[in-house]
């Protein structure tokens, strides 16, 4: 008789093991690309508002050698912030910035830019 009811309880006690278990994991996630991308592609989508007449503005004015030694990072407000390569790209820009290249700029697209600033 006794041997019964242990059977019972162990049984009783393996379910409710089990269903610890299936409580207790977290289900596997999904490996995919798609949440990332979708992701990357709103933040691309929103850089491009931000940025999309003074970009243009800035492609077409700004001299080639200093090109490449600029990234624009926002458009907010009113201001261009620029980061620059290092010092003396900065010291270059903004010897351009002062001799007429922000008037331009700020003539190219007046409505979305009223000054530029430059970080090293």
């Amino acid at each position: 008789m006794r041997r019964g009811i242990t059977s019972r309880v162990d049984a009783f006690n393996k379910q409710q093991y089990a269903n610890l278990r299936s409580w207790r994991t977290w289900p596997d996630k999904a490996v995919t690309l798609e949440a990332e991308m979708s992701r990357l592609a709103a933040t691309v989508s929103r850089q491009k508002r931000s940025l999309g007449p003074a970009s243009t503005a800035w492609l077409a004015l700004c001299p080639p050698e200093l090109l490449g030694a600029t990234v624009l990072l926002a458009c907010s407000r009113g201001v261009l912030t620029v980061q620059c390569a290092d010092h003396a790209a900065r010291y270059e820009l903004d010897r351009w910035l002062r001799s007429g290249g922000e008037l331009a700029l700020v003539k190219r697209c007046p409505g979305a830019l009223l000054r530029v600033k430059l970080l090293a």
